[in-house]
């Protein structure tokens, strides 16, 4: 019975959460606000109900939260950073993805939540610039819209920094760290539990103490930074190892532990 009461209270939820986005965008379109491209992804977007609701269940049924959602995500694509929406995945994006260097693993957490890694020992950014990671993981995030444990639980982000230098801190600038925030914290509905940054040289966590006043107040209390003394200490204690590849210090090869069927999807 409370299975089927919390079902029925989803639903009215997302009924009046429609209904109410609904009446935002028309304020919106009747304010001929936004660009001719803009305003055609938006209006494509508020015709599909499923859309609608995947905004609305990520910001929590907070129908003006979830409208500005979809607008900065219609933003960011055609006026703010359309460099990182191509219209095709980049060729040289392929061996990332391909090498482990990024993905999401099979497991969830104990949350249930999806874990997503990007493996900063593989990254040479003399080929493989910050905005191609950006892009490869924008297709991440849009296949996480359409995962029911992302939606639901929410997904935790790991990056093994192991090997990472100077070249790599170069491009570490802070435009490049606030296109980061905007898009994937601003603008797409996925709830972001945790961000761990694991085995950080001196180096990067300078750099990181300078970008960290940037973030969102809920990002800093979910973002953990261990040292490259610490290793895997405080990641295990969140993950455990025998859900992780060896690269995250787990007890799995990559191809036990990557979630190969999702990256196919990208292609």
């Amino acid at each position: 019975m409370g299975s089927i009461s919390k079902q029925d209270d989803i639903k009215t939820l997302e009924i009046e959460g429609l209904k109410e986005m609904r009446c935002l965008s028309d304020e919106y379109f009747d304010k001929g606000e936004g660009s001719k491209p803009v305003r055609d992804y938006l209006l494509k977007a508020c015709e599909d109900e499923v859309v609608l609701i995947r905004y609305l269940k990520g910001r929590k049924f907070r129908p003006k939260h979830a409208w500005d959602t979809l607008r900065r995500n219609a933003e960011i694509r055609f006026e703010t950073y359309p460099e990182i929406f191509p219209s095709s995945l980049p060729k040289n994006a392929m061996w990332l993805i391909e090498n482990y260097a990024i993905g999401f693993l099979k497991a969830r957490d104990s949350k249930g939540r999806r874990i997503g890694f990007f493996n900063g020992s593989l990254w040479d950014p003399e080929k493989y610039s910050m905005e191609l990671l950006t892009i490869v993981a924008t297709y991440y995030a849009e296949l996480m819209l359409k995962d029911k444990d992302a939606m639901d639980n929410g997904v935790v982000f790991i990056q093994q920094c192991s090997g990472m230098g100077m070249k790599h801190a170069k491009l570490y600038t802070i435009p490049s760290m606030l296109r980061l925030i905007n898009v994937f914290w601003y603008s797409y509905p996925l709830k972001l539990k945790g961000v761990y940054y694991i085995n950080v040289p001196v180096l990067l966590t300078f750099l990181y103490g300078i970008i960290k006043p940037f973030f969102p107040n809920k990002l800093k209390e979910r973002f953990l930074m261990t040292s490259t003394t610490k290793k895997f200490e405080a990641l295990h204690e969140k993950l455990s190892p025998d859900i992780l590849p060896k690269c995250l210090g787990g007890n799995l090869e990559y191809h036990e532990a990557v979630d190969t069927e999702l990256t196919a999807a990208i292609w």
